[in-house]
């Protein structure tokens, strides 16, 4: 499993798990009402979708730096990582 940041054609920037050929349990940067920067689904009625991206739909992905990777995994599984 690979954490990867997506930006897209249109703009968007997605972070999401890559596992098997595709990403899964998409989330998008939003920013909170106290200037910080938080996740929320990029697909709201299904968060945890499993989907392939076809190459012409996205710009960029490259691996997420540790610091992001953590975030998004302690948002996305609840688990509390060290270090």
């Amino acid at each position: 499993m690979e954490v990867k940041i997506i930006k897209f054609i249109s703009g968007e920037e997605v972070i999401a798990k890559f596992e098997d050929g595709k990403f899964k349990k998409l989330r998008m940067f939003q920013l909170t009402n106290d200037g910080n920067a938080g996740l929320v689904p990029w697909l709201v009625l299904a968060p945890d979708a499993e989907i392939e991206l076809d190459a012409v739909k996205y710009v960029t992905c490259i691996d997420a730096p540790m610091d992001v990777e953590k975030q998004y995994l302690k948002a996305v599984s609840n688990i509390q990582l060290l270090g």
